[in-house]
């Protein structure tokens, strides 16, 4: 019932199949892939386990994915494998917006290079209207939002490319 997606009940059933088996969180980290660390949030209720793992944790542990939720009544296999293909693809298009953004990123650095260079060929353009300046402060900003939505991307999302 009141269980449901429920981290610390989540948390303090994974760590008590875990000692039944007389595993070590980094024992457990390893057969799934993930960090000892990514282990001890769970089982302290900080963090949820990722949704595509809780199949391979509840076959690791022994136990049904419903039984880890804290639900009563099992979760059909099929919806589970549905769950998780749903959080696979996710990550698929994360990687994917991050790889654009990379690629914009590096993009608009070539951009900004070739501009200078053209500047420093062919001296300034329409120098009265200060245009170099202007085109120069757009370009840097757009560069550096770019850089640092890319990294804030990045670090949210950091467990997907590790």
């Amino acid at each position: 019932g009141g269980d449901f997606l429920n981290q610390l009940y989540t948390g303090t059933k994974i760590a008590s199949l875990r000692k039944e088996k007389n595993m070590t969180q980094k024992a457990l980290a390893e057969q799934l892939h993930v960090t000892d660390k990514a282990v001890s949030k769970w089982e302290r209720g900080l963090n949820y386990p990722d949704l595509s793992l809780f199949q391979e944790l509840a076959t690791v542990l022994d136990t049904s994915v419903a039984d880890l939720l804290g639900l009563e009544q099992p979760i059909p296999d099929s919806a589970i494998d549905v769950i998780s293909e749903i959080s696979k693809q996710e990550k698929r298009v994360l990687q994917n917006i991050l790889k654009e953004y990379l690629v914009l990123t590096i993009f608009l650095g070539i951009g900004v290079i070739f501009f200078k260079l053209y500047v420093y060929n062919f001296g300034y353009v329409c120098e009265k209207y200060n245009v170099i300046f202007w085109t120069e402060a757009v370009l840097i900003g757009l560069s550096l939002t770019l850089i640092t939505n890319g990294i804030r991307l990045f670090v949210k999302c950091k467990d997907i490319f590790l």
